[in-house]
């Protein structure tokens, strides 16, 4: 059961990661009423975004995602009474254990908050009106530098776990791109940086020596490329925003305006005075 000490051990800064993701792209705020003296969305400061970036980009290099070789190598079949479970990593390679698997899991939390769709449209928004704050463009460039161009480490469970990171980034600007929830001006620019990240495989496809590095990159080159250059579906059409309801106005009352209406009717009964006046039946 070391699995089971494991996966809390590998994953103690994922609570970290959920809070320190909120300064990129983030206010401070308070739920204000009109006159009770509590200050408006401030966004946070430019130095604690682009701080908190930094700090998130620090958990996906390789020397904080790889397991020490006593832990990968102790960890056998699990036997007949000690299925999988959901609070064990998954993996690719059946009853052995996986060690490129917690590597994924991080990795996918990480990219996957830092161009949520609602917090790269959040980007987008922030930079038009305060150019010095981070821009959505800023933020994939940064990634990409610190996730692509780094030099491919010479250890070849590190350099697997670049690979592991990199196709992990790839699938995420994929996954924002065709996210129906996704703002066009997002969609524009997280397109426009995969097209960056094709260009720039095609001009470092690799080391004729390293094999493995070019195989990865070729194959992140065609999907990118599958993905930008495929017929286009009806189905990816952007959905947009919800309409407010229009004429009639009053019809179709809210929950909140229901309940209301509710709460209303019964202090008007309990409070009627007819209702416990005295009488001689």
């Amino acid at each position: 059961t070391l699995e089971e000490v494991l996966v809390p051990l590998y994953l103690h800064h994922r609570y970290q990661i959920n809070a320190t993701v909120k300064m990129l792209g983030g206010s401070f705020y308070s739920y204000k009423l009109r006159g009770d003296g509590q200050a408006l969305p401030d966004p946070i400061s430019a130095g604690a975004q682009r701080s908190s970036l930094e700090a998130l980009l620090e958990t996906l290099q390789p020397g904080a995602l790889a397991l020490p070789p006593q832990v990968r190598t102790q960890i056998p079949p699990r036997p007949p009474g000690f299925g999988q479970h959901r609070e064990l990593f998954d993996g690719y390679t059946g009853l052995i254990f996986d060690p490129y698997a917690p590597a994924e899991v991080v990795a996918g939390q990480v990219l996957g908050l830092i161009i949520h769709p609602e917090r790269a449209a959040r980007l987008v928004n922030q930079a038009d009106f305060d150019r010095s704050l981070p821009t959505l463009g800023e933020v994939l460039t940064t990634v990409s530098e610190n996730v692509w161009e780094s030099k491919v480490a010479s250890n070849p469970y590190e350099a697997e776990l670049q690979r592991v990171v990199q196709q992990v980034w790839i699938d995420v600007l994929i996954g924002t791109a065709s996210n129906s929830g996704t703002s066009a001006a997002v969609r524009a620019r997280v397109l426009q940086h995969l097209r960056e990240v094709r260009l720039w495989i095609e001009e470092n496809p690799g080391s004729t020596r390293d094999t493995e590095t070019g195989a990865h990159r070729f194959a992140v080159f065609d999907q990118i490329d599958r993905f930008l250059f495929r017929d286009y579906q009806p189905t990816e059409r952007y959905s947009g925003v919800t309409t407010p309801p229009g004429d009639p106005i009053g019809q179709d009352a809210t929950p909140y305006g229901m309940r209301q209406a509710r709460r209303k009717a019964i202090w008007d009964f309990w409070t009627d005075p007819l209702l416990f006046c005295a009488t001689d039946e």
